[in-house]
């Protein structure tokens, strides 16, 4: 059996993509935690693009990106909603990944830059610096989702690639 082989644009995405998991899991505020869940939120229908109108090999990656990407997501949601089911139904924000304060924060950060009123754009600097154990596990857990997703994708390329034929 070979070893796969990897490419340098891969590396290179593998490289940022820590460098920046490792700047966010060093100070964990609401501005990481905003913009990391809401990247996750935004590569699980992604992935379900891929899935679509990808083909081949690329297509095994895609569907190992989407299926443990989406089992995270779903787990995680499950798993807060049985632990406490009145935070699913909204009389209270979801503790650990609130998906609709994230991107509530980042629809208001949007509008506050695009019409560029100074105050807004300092009172949101404010709230997104703010360093707290909820920004903490938002982060920690868009991280792990990302992870878990991007290992699935490769496990499904790894398993999906065709055998060599015995020499």
């Amino acid at each position: 059996m070979s070893l796969p082989r990897i490419s340098i644009k891969s590396l290179m995405a593998f490289v940022v993509l820590v460098g920046v998991g490792l700047a966010a899991l060093a100070k964990p505020n609401n501005g990481w935690a905003t913009v990391l869940s809401a990247f996750f939120l935004a590569t699980l229908p992604t992935s379900l693009l891929g899935v679509i109108f990808r083909r081949g090999p690329a297509r095994v990656g895609w569907v190992g990106f989407a299926v443990f990407g989406w089992s995270f997501f779903v787990l995680l949601y499950c798993s807060i909603g049985i632990a406490n089911p009145h935070l699913v139904a909204g009389s209270a924000p979801l503790v650990g990944f609130d998906f609709r304060w994230s991107l509530l924060r980042l629809q208001q950060a949007l509008f506050a830059v695009a019409s560029l009123d100074g105050k807004e754009v300092d009172g949101l600097l404010e709230i997104f610096g703010k360093q707290d154990w909820e920004s903490q596990s938002r982060v920690a857990l868009s991280l792990m989702g990302l992870t878990l997703a991007l290992l699935g994708g490769w496990l499904a390329r790894a398993f999906g690639r065709p055998e060599a034929p015995p020499a």
